[in-house]
């Protein structure tokens, strides 16, 4: 009988490790849920300064375009940029 004790020990130990595991997973996959949540915002967070990156790119882009189109345009007539009539040497 002491074998079927023995048994019977091992037994409730495997069991008991058994509920251990199941309640790390349970806690696992509870907290990778959330992480998925939390990943999920930074994406969409990196997302947004992409773009906000990619705009300011190509606004910079076509006013440095503008900008050389004017210079050339001013620069083909043979004169300087026009003058502020408001501003005066000193």
């Amino acid at each position: 009988m002491t074998e079927g004790c023995a048994v019977a020990s091992v037994l409730g130990v495997l069991e008991e490790r058994e509920a251990a595991a199941r309640v790390r997973v349970k806690g696992l996959r509870e907290e990778a849920a959330r992480l998925a949540e939390v990943l999920e915002a930074a994406e969409i967070k990196l997302d947004w300064r992409v773009i906000a990156r990619e705009e300011l790119v190509e606004a910079l882009a076509v006013s440095a375009a503008e900008t050389t189109a004017v210079t050339e345009a001013v620069a083909e007539q043979g004169r300087d940029f026009p003058r502020d009539s408001r501003v005066t040497d000193r």
